[in-house]
């Protein structure tokens, strides 16, 4: 392949005034210019984006780091995580910039990791869904490379970050049911440790509750992401008397809101008409569900658009380390929810009193 040098060579110019005209880093004389672009055509010549970036010190490239999922071998069809890529790579190509995609599996090692995300190839890199307490995300937080994370993480070294409005948007999810009615709004989670945001939405949960005066009833349904397990869980629920079952089931994620109407099917009860069930996210299927579900809509791939320009920004020196954005979610009705259930035809299921109507 023909060098800078042979394009200088060529035109009769040094390498320094072919390399002002390329980058457009200098005023040229327009006949030198086109004495050089000449040359160019000439050789086919095609400038190495490694030298490039080497002399600027700046490869134009951003790293998106992925978890590997139970849900998905590959971020790309991952109803999660191919919105918020989209997002990125929107953006990516508008300001002409490369994306690297790392995925991590659970015995990807930390020295391992921080030895390919520090190796040069990437200006700044993208954190999606990274797990909680991961000590790689604070290692590289501590270092001068421009790092953004997607969601929320419960690092105590503040990278920035952009994510939805959890605590808000479970609140709003919360009063809906209240304002529908119900008094019994049962939680269905996975445990805490799953992710940083997890408390966030329950906080939210509790915190509007609280404002209604209404007590938590039962407290969080906690859950490992299967099934089996949403089964065991609901036996519990489903087996208490039925003056303090609940009447509508907030699950923090679409996930378990749909095996949640797939154990309610299996026992016949109604959605809505026995229980209400809602959830949170708006994955694919959420609308797909039998009965669809209710549930809060975060917009993904403006997550992903956000979370680019927020890191272009960390790279070119104008983002403040620590700086967070946090979108708005849309609560979005489908018919997985309804009012309780009437007196006349379930009995058992009176609800507490309004305690605000009372006032």
């Amino acid at each position: 392949m023909p060098t800078i040098r042979d394009v200088a060579r060529a035109c009769g110019l040094s390498a320094a005034t072919v390399s002002y005209v390329l980058n457009d880093s200098r005023a040229v004389r327009p006949q030198t210019r086109e004495r050089v672009l000449r040359a160019v055509r000439s050789l086919d010549y095609h400038p190495s984006a490694v030298a490039r970036g080497l002399s600027r010190k700046r490869m134009d490239t951003i790293g998106v780091v992925f978890p590997a999922t139970r849900e998905s071998a590959s971020p790309i069809t991952s109803s999660y995580y191919a919105p918020v890529l989209d997002g990125i790579l929107e953006v990516a190509r508008r300001e002409r910039q490369n994306v690297t995609l790392f995925q991590t599996g659970p015995r990807d090692g930390a020295r391992e990791r921080l030895s390919a995300y520090r190796d040069g190839r990437c200006d700044g890199l993208l954190f999606v869904g990274v797990a909680e307490g991961d000590e790689v995300v604070d290692a590289l937080a501590a270092t001068d490379l421009p790092l953004v994370i997607v969601g929320s993480h419960g690092s105590d070294a503040r990278p920035c970050r952009v994510d939805v409005d959890n605590e808000a948007a479970a609140r709003a999810m919360t009063r809906y049911l209240l304002d529908l009615g119900h008094r019994r709004i049962g939680l269905v989670s996975l445990a805490p440790l799953h992710g940083a945001y997890i408390p966030l939405r329950i906080e939210g949960w509790r915190a509007a509750l609280s404002d209604a005066g209404v007590a938590p009833c039962p407290g969080p349904l906690y859950v490992e992401p299967s099934e089996d397990s949403v089964r065991d869980a609901l036996e519990g629920f489903l087996a208490a008397p039925a003056e303090r079952r609940p009447t509508a089931l907030f699950c923090l994620r679409d996930v378990e809101a749909v095996r949640v109407l797939r154990v309610l099917a299996e026992r016949d009860l109604c959605v809505p008409g026995d229980v209400t069930v809602v959830g949170f996210d708006d994955r694919a299927d959420a609308a797909l569900s039998s009965p669809p579900l209710t549930t809060i809509r975060q917009p993904l791939r403006e997550k992903g658009a956000a979370a680019t320009c927020l890191l272009l920004d960390c790279i070119a020196g104008k983002a403040v380390a620590g700086q967070e954005y946090l979108l708005s979610t849309e609560l979005v009705v489908r018919a997985s929810s309804g009012p309780p259930p009437d007196v006349a035809r379930f009995p058992f299921a009176v609800p507490y009193p309004d305690p605000l109507k009372e006032a």
